[in-house]
């Protein structure tokens, strides 16, 4: 026998993406127009954040949230709970572009940022840095970190693989 329970919750927009993402205590909805919070044990309190814009992508690490946004580039959130006064990172630090389709950690927690069509950048605490450009594909849709040095990118043109030698 199988038993299911239902809530429903409202969100920023109706379209949530693929990007639900669930830490202890919160699980994240990102959509066409920002992303919602939800705190998982106060009752389905909810916190919402507008963009303005899609939010391709989101990622939680140290208690701060990362979201790519399609135009606005990245937003860094330091409270979960409240969604509020986020600082975002554009071209002006270090991105190959403000449209981010997507993000990833490698094994020494480095955020790597994938754009639409200008490559990838790596986080560097304050901007961005080693951006590549001139991979077989600059458009990424999927980043993910394998336990060696490798970078798995996933891409219009296929699934590529580079060393993450960062030192």
């Amino acid at each position: 026998n199988f038993t299911a329970a239902s809530y429903t919750y409202s969100i920023q927009d109706e379209a949530v993406f693929q990007h639900l993402y669930k830490t202890e205590d919160f699980l994240f909805a990102g959509g066409r127009e920002g992303i919602t919070s939800f705190d998982l044990y106060a009752n389905g309190n909810k916190s919402i954040y507008h963009t303005g814009t899609a939010v391709n992508d989101l990622r939680v690490d140290n208690q701060q949230l990362w979201l790519a946004t399609y135009g606005e580039g990245l937003l860094r959130f330091n409270d979960f709970a409240s969604l509020t006064s986020p600082t975002q990172f554009t071209t002006t630090h270090g991105l190959g572009s403000n449209y981010i389709q997507c993000l990833g950690f490698d094994r020494e927690n480095n955020l790597w940022a994938g754009t639409s069509g200008a490559g990838m950048s790596m986080f560097l605490g304050d901007a961005f840095s080693y951006q590549y450009q001139g991979l077989a594909a600059n458009g990424l849709n999927s980043i993910l970190a394998q336990k060696s040095d490798k970078l798995w990118l996933g891409t219009e043109k296929g699934l590529f693989s580079i060393s993450n030698n960062t030192e």
